[in-house]
């Protein structure tokens, strides 16, 4: 491992390119597949309308997530993950029903959490 980080150092310092080091994560863009990332499940309804999510939302939305957490703090990152789960008219549908309890709402923020988490997650093993 030392002899990789001296063989990178070296090539660095003359402009050549040294070999990765052993374990190196390399991460490629892949073609996205829009059957996975269309599947929504429903998160709550207000009345008979049902508001629905992303049924894996990818990682890169959890980062994101955890991202405005240690940014702005628990509460913004909570409403920047049901925004950006539920959408612009989702979040405005929920935010302005002026019959929401506050047990309603843990229950949603609860669930979104899980959907979230969920994409951190490998897949289910049968």
């Amino acid at each position: 491992m030392v002899a990789e980080i001296h063989a990178q150092a070296a090539a660095q310092e003359t402009g050549e390119t040294a070999p990765e080091p052993s374990g190196v994560l390399r991460l490629k863009t892949k073609p996205k597949d829009p059957e996975a990332r269309e599947r929504r499940v429903v998160l709550f309804y207000i009345d008979d309308v049902a508001y629905s999510v992303p049924a894996r939302p990818g990682a890169e939305v959890a980062l994101q997530i955890l991202d405005a957490m240690d940014e702005r703090g628990q509460e913004a990152g909570i409403a920047f993950m049901l925004k950006k789960l539920l959408g612009v008219d989702g979040y405005r549908a929920l935010m302005n029903y002026e019959g929401l309890e506050r047990e309603d709402l843990q229950q949603v923020i609860t669930k979104a959490f899980e959907i979230v988490n969920g994409a951190l997650e490998g897949p289910k093993e049968r």
